[in-house]
């Protein structure tokens, strides 16, 4: 008998959080090795994320005389063109650290895992 350690991958927010299987290792040191580099990458894109809409709010408060845009409000030409030439229309991905963690799964004598048995 042994165990494989599942790497489970959470993300989004609130009612709309997803979790879905990352991936199955055989190795402890090697899933925690995954999972250290996927939650780095996720953390520096959240970064990215971050500073592009910081950038986009300080384009805002420009042309808003100090004011932040609301959410609803529409966006102009004239401001959206420079959002297009100063920082890129679209936010790089991120915005939501995605989350990951280790579950380890007994396999029995045949490496089925345990739980399925219906035992």
């Amino acid at each position: 008998m042994g165990s494989v350690f599942v790497v489970i991958c959470s993300s989004g927010e609130y009612s709309d959080r997803v979790e879905w299987v990352a991936g199955v290792y055989t190795d402890k040191e090697e899933a925690i090795r995954i999972t250290t580099e996927m939650m780095s990458i996720s953390k520096a894109a959240d970064v990215e994320y971050d500073l592009w809409h910081r950038k986009q709010s300080a384009i805002f408060r420009r042309f808003n005389n100090g004011r932040p845009q609301h959410w609803n409000e529409p966006i102009t030409a004239e401001v959206q063109s420079v959002i297009d030439a100063e920082i890129g229309r679209e936010p790089p991905k991120g915005g939501s650290i995605d989350d990951y963690y280790i579950t380890e799964a007994p396999l029995d004598q045949w490496g089925r895992w345990e739980g399925m048995l219906g035992e």
